[in-house]
């Protein structure tokens, strides 16, 4: 990420899918790795899961499953592109969508 180009903001989430992914062996680092990597985009806003996400989780669509809804939620209150390659968060067309 370029400086002064935008902000990085990463859901908490994100981290708990990771490790579910890091304990299972689908990513090929340990856990201390992964968040070496993470430690690398130090003006990274790391969001928690409140209330304002509770509030406006249910302006998503109820079809998609709730770990894709807070990331969209999370999205929409910074009105951020989110990264993704799943399929279903791209087709609900919820946010703007990169990757």
């Amino acid at each position: 990420m370029e400086i002064g180009k935008g902000k990085l903001v990463i859901s908490v989430i994100v981290f708990l899918e990771a490790l579910i992914l890091v304990e299972k062996g689908k990513i090929k680092a340990s856990w201390e790795e992964f968040n070496e990597k993470v430690a690398q985009f130090p003006t990274a806003i790391f969001y928690p899961i409140g209330f304002d996400i509770l509030q406006n989780i249910t302006k998503v669509s109820q079809s998609l499953d709730l770990h894709d809804r807070i990331l969209i939620t999370t999205a929409k209150i910074h009105k951020a592109t989110l990264i993704t390659k799943d399929y279903q968060i791209k087709m609900a067309e919820e946010v703007k969508t990169a990757w």
